[in-house]
C-alpha cells in the first residue's frame, strides 16, 4: 500500500469521524434545546442516518471504521487484519473527534444563552 492511498484513507476517516460525533451531538443538542424543531426520535434517527450515508460514502476508501474503538475491538476479534489498525489513524481520529465535539456549541451558542437565560 503506498502513501497515497493511506493518506487517502486517513483523511476519509477524520472526515467521518468529525461528521459523526458533530451530527450527533449537534442534533442531541438541538433536541435539548427546542424540542418543538428536533424531536428525541428526530435526533436519534439523524444519528443513525449519518452513520449509514459515512458507510456509503467513504465505506470503500476505508472501511468506514468511524470510531477508533470499533477499529481496535474488530482487530480484537480477528474480523481486522492488525497492519490495517494504524496508529496514526486511530490518534487523528480520536483527536478530531474531541475537535468536532465545540462545533455544535459555537453555532448554537445564542439558543443555549437564551435557553438558560429564560427557562432555566
Amino acid at each position: 500500500m503506498n502513501v497515497y492511498t493511506m493518506m487517502w484513507q486517513v483523511f476519509a476517516e477524520v472526515i467521518g469521524t468529525f461528521l459523526l460525533v458533530f451530527v450527533g451531538s449537534g442534533s442531541a443538542g438541538l433536541s435539548v434545546i427546542d424540542e418543538s424543531r428536533v424531536s428525541k426520535l428526530a435526533a436519534s434517527i439523524a444519528a443513525g442516518l449519518i452513520v449509514t450515508v459515512l458507510i456509503y460514502s467513504i465505506g470503500h476508501i476505508s472501511g468506514a471504521h468511524m470510531n477508533p474503538a470499533v477499529s481496535l475491538a474488530f482487530a480484537a476479534v480477528r474480523h481486522f487484519p492488525w497492519p490495517q489498525v494504524r496508529p496514526y489513524k486511530e490518534i487523528f481520529s480520536f483527536f478530531f473527534s474531541f475537535f468536532s465535539k465545540p462545533c455544535p456549541y459555537m453555532i448554537y451558542s445564542y439558543k443555549i444563552i437564551y435557553f438558560a437565560m429564560f427557562f432555566l
